[in-house]
């Protein structure tokens, strides 16, 4: 623990080296909608503030609809919400490919777990969910974390209660990512990022 070691080699170079421009393993007839630019608003909510999650849902086929599906954790009940594009329940722009949605607030500081699903208009619908992997991977999102004052930076580790319990009782040398959310300020959340053992014992804010 603590070395490393350093070493160099020639790889060998297959003869066939992909398929440029023609279908592979990966191909399919129809893939699910893609969901990206998934966000929420404001990033660190009181406890009595509903936050909008928003996400750009695109298909060659069309929408069929986008639904957010979001649990108070610990608790692996889930609600399901239809996310909308037409300028109303928290959507800005109608029309504009970008689906909103709202997670009501608890009134208590509580983290909620969040996830994006979406269906295709093709003649046989596919489903895409982000992130890739929900449930196992969630978005999160912790209502009245407070807001400490002062010119330092600050950074949050948000952490569900079981991958808290995972971290715990894994060996302490363990360096196998932990899934979380990391947020920067009151501006920027990460979803899906590994937190490590050099987390360990230092603050989630400072």
């Amino acid at each position: 623990h603590g070395n490393y070691l350093e070493a160099y080699g020639r790889l060998d170079v297959p003869a066939a080296v992909g398929t440029p421009g023609a279908r592979n393993s990966r191909a399919v007839e129809n893939a699910g909608p893609a969901i990206s630019s998934v966000t929420h608003f404001p990033v660190v909510p009181g406890p009595s503030e509903p936050v909008v999650v928003t996400a750009r849902v695109d298909d060659p086929d069309g929408v069929g609809e986008a639904t957010l599906r979001y649990r108070l954790d610990p608790a692996t009940t889930w609600t399901d919400v239809a996310m909308r594009d037409d300028g109303a329940a928290g959507d800005a722009v109608p029309g504009d490919g970008v689906y909103a949605a709202t997670i009501p607030a608890p009134g208590v500081a509580k983290l909620v777990a969040f996830t994006v699903e979406a269906r295709d208009l093709a003649a046989s619908p596919c489903t895409a969910v982000y992130p890739p992997g929900a449930t196992k991977r969630e978005c999160l999102v912790r209502f009245g974390d407070g807001s400490p004052s002062g010119a330092f930076g600050t950074y949050r580790l948000w952490v569900t209660q079981a991958n808290s319990d995972a971290w715990k009782n894994r060996p302490v040398l363990s360096n196998e990512p932990v899934e979380s959310t990391f947020v920067y300020g009151n501006s920027r959340a990460i979803y899906n990022s590994g937190s490590g053992a050099d987390f360990l014992g230092a603050s989630s804010r400072r």
